[in-house]
């Protein structure tokens, strides 16, 4: 349909809707060979075609468009109806306009057609008359995401990593949990202050891990043994 098809200025506000409704009008107008109005109220006793938007109804699932640019799109449900004259002319130029706008215009239209209560809403007595659905769409472009030009694969192979949690003085902490961040996995000693547990290590990064138990914390970089052994981690100002 035309509407479809118009161009418009990206930066116009509410381009992409006038344009739709523009060239609704211009189609009416050419199909019909009568004037158009855009308002109800303004109706006066000669033959006229009503074109009025009446309904807005959002699509969703359109999805991107390509890469860099997304689309929303809508359908406009617009009457389209003959007033001024009397009701045997509107009856036939509506009827005229109707079939030739099905056939040669593509227009897409709603077999149930107005209901009584839109009638009553334009202060205008129920008559014959059509509602076009008119779909309007906006493009939305995004900026190119920045390529990624080289990726570096590091080797995180999974260590059973062990240890010991013990305060100054070389006591054993029970019951500490001791955690390899960011985010995890955490571990709780036993009663001898022992530890163990699985995770993935960058050789060149080494390991941070943060150790707490009984209000204290301490959080601690380290670099395990080849077999995964981390040692004696000590928890400072914990009172045995």
């Amino acid at each position: 349909m035309p509407a479809a098809t118009r161009d418009v200025a990206a930066e116009d506000v509410g381009g992409e809707w006038t344009a739709a409704l523009d060239a609704l009008r211009e189609q009416v107008t050419s199909l019909s060979g009568l004037p158009v109005l855009h308002d109800a109220s303004a109706a006066g006793e000669t033959l006229e075609v009503l074109v009025q938007p009446v309904a807005l109804i959002p699509l969703t699932g359109a999805g991107p468009a390509t890469r860099t640019v997304s689309t929303v799109d809508v359908l406009v449900t617009v009457l389209v109806a003959v007033v001024g004259g009397d009701a045997e002319d509107r009856a036939a130029s509506l009827t005229d306009l109707a079939l030739s706008g099905m056939a040669d215009g593509g227009w897409d239209v709603d077999p149930e057609g107005p209901q009584p209560w839109l009638w009553r809403s334009l202060a205008l007595s129920a008559r014959p008359g059509l509602l076009v659905r008119v779909p309007v769409r906006r493009l939305l472009h995004r900026p190119e995401a920045p390529r990624v030009r080289r990726i570096r694969l590091e080797n995180m192979p999974l260590l059973q990593l062990s240890g010991r949690v013990v305060t100054d003085d070389g006591s054993p902490v029970s019951s500490a949990v001791v955690t390899i961040l960011p985010t995890g996995p955490d571990v709780t000693t036993d009663r001898r202050g022992r530890f163990a547990l699985r995770a993935g290590v960058v050789a060149d990064l080494g390991l941070r891990v943060r150790v707490a138990a009984r209000g204290v914390s301490t959080v601690l970089s380290l670099e395990p043994a080849p077999d995964g052994a981390l040692g004696d981690l000590t928890l400072p100002g914990l009172v045995p």
